[in-house]
């Protein structure tokens, strides 16, 4: 830090300082951040808030063919195309004369305050892709802020296809006839099952969600561990194995993650999802102009120089099908 001082060259950033803000993003990263617990697809933005995505369809089952007859064909149905969206988030700090003169004389508290200042600037931009991943879950129910791929709100009870007369499909947790019910045990093993169920794009069914994790603001993190660690219910003892306990989970041959979003703010503190962790690896796309980085140029304000940071970027689910999910709001009888 001692070596830190002004560029020579006019409003040109000291590289020691583009270094530092270089390095605390590399820290900000290696420390540990809730949005890289999920798989993801990253795409390079080449044309802004204009990139299109879609997803594919799957084949169905082969065709019973007798002799000298053709092979079956397998028609395709791509998924809906989905405009990639992306936001850019800024952050600027004053840079006094003042300021810069004491770096100069390397005055120690003007130091110390750069070396918070610029990785207080990075940890700022990092905030806004974390809150950005969670808005993808709790704005996705019930609202279009983030749709599915077809027009519709993320988390919907009427998912369209891309292929003519295909029934509607929900991935709002359903049990019997109550619509986004509490977290628990009999919600929780609907959830999976709702998962298993889906139809891709020709009507096929996906089958078997096996790579699945259970995704839970802060609030719900010690319900959901107790679901996944209890054979018994988790509330009433000596009653039989729990549907979703360690034993009958593994008689199905399916486990599951626990996965906390932090950044789910109080109001949504009932809301819950579950999600096929190899399915969204491919239906969920982060499209990316830049991470979060300090601009190597000052800008100069009123006659203050600023320092500047930016990022530029945006989650983008292109299909619903990895995900089901609840608000919460409705208790079970």
């Amino acid at each position: 830090m001692a070596n830190i001082s002004t560029s020579t060259v006019a409003n040109l950033v000291d590289p020691a300082i583009v270094r530092l803000a270089d390095e605390a993003q590399e820290q900000i990263v290696a420390k540990g951040l809730d949005y890289k617990l999920f798989p993801y697809t990253e795409f390079e933005v080449q044309n802004i808030n204009a990139d299109k995505w879609s997803s594919l369809s799957g084949f169905g089952a082969g065709t019973l063919t007798i002799e000298g007859q053709s092979y079956g064909v397998d028609y395709m149905y791509d998924g809906f195309d989905k405009t990639l969206a992306v936001r850019k988030y800024t952050k600027r700090i004053p840079f006094t004369e003042e300021f810069e003169y004491e770096l100069q004389k390397k005055n120690q508290m003007a130091v110390t305050k750069l070396a918070t200042l610029v990785p207080g600037m990075m940890q700022a931009l990092n905030l806004n892709w974390e809150q950005d991943w969670a808005k993808m879950f709790y704005l996705g129910a019930g609202t279009t802020f983030i749709t599915g791929g077809d027009g519709l709100s993320l988390i919907n009870s009427a998912h369209t296809s891309s292929k003519p007369g295909l029934a509607t499909q929900t991935n709002i947790v359903t049990v019997g006839a109550v619509s986004n019910p509490v977290l628990n045990a009999t919600s929780l093993r609907q959830a999976f099952i709702q998962l298993d169920r889906f139809l891709d794009n020709v009507g096929v069914l996906l089958g078997s969600a096996m790579d699945v994790a259970l995704v839970v603001p802060r609030a719900l993190a010690d319900t959901a561990f107790r679901l996944k660690y209890s054979e018994y219910g988790p509330d009433t003892a000596n009653l039989g194995y729990g549907t979703v306990g360690p034993m009958v989970m593994s008689k199905l041959g399916k486990s599951f993650k626990i996965l906390t979003l932090n950044h789910i703010p109080d109001a949504y503190d009932d809301y819950w999802f579950v999600v096929a962790l190899d399915r969204m690896k491919s239906q969920v796309v982060i499209a990316k102009c830049w991470d979060p980085s300090l601009k190597p140029t000052f800008q100069g304000i009123d006659g203050v120089k600023h320092l500047l940071s930016s990022t530029m970027f945006g989650p983008n689910p292109v299909d619903w099908k990895w995900i089901v999910g609840s608000t919460g709001a409705n208790a079970l009888a």
